[in-house]
């Protein structure tokens, strides 16, 4: 990858078994930053519009931005930003797309 976008195991293709937990571990991250930003969006919009919001919240921009941190060649990570517990990535994150939402 480079340090704005990762291109090994995009959507899981080719993920080893030894990492499906890393993975489910992600999955459950990117999960709460969708249920952080329904609290702020759910009386502002239909449920459709909702369920595509979260799909790619979840789907794209978590995994890029999670990749900048997160990982060795992030661009955060090389000027030697520390997240601890999510708060950055998960938490931030769900804090700007709920104000976009909003």
């Amino acid at each position: 990858g480079n340090p704005f976008l990762g291109y090994s195991f995009w959507a899981g293709i080719g993920l080893p078994d030894s990492k499906l937990s890393h993975w489910f571990f992600q999955f459950v991250f990117a999960a709460t930053a969708a249920t952080i930003l329904s609290g702020a969006v759910a009386e502002r919009c239909n449920f459709v519009a909702y369920i595509v919001y979260s799909a790619v919240i979840s789907g794209v921009v978590y995994p890029i931005v999670s990749h900048w941190a997160w990982t060795d060649d992030g661009w955060l990570n090389t000027f030697g930003y520390k997240d601890f517990a999510g708060c950055g990535v998960v938490h931030a994150l769900a804090g700007v797309c709920a104000f976009v939402g909003a």
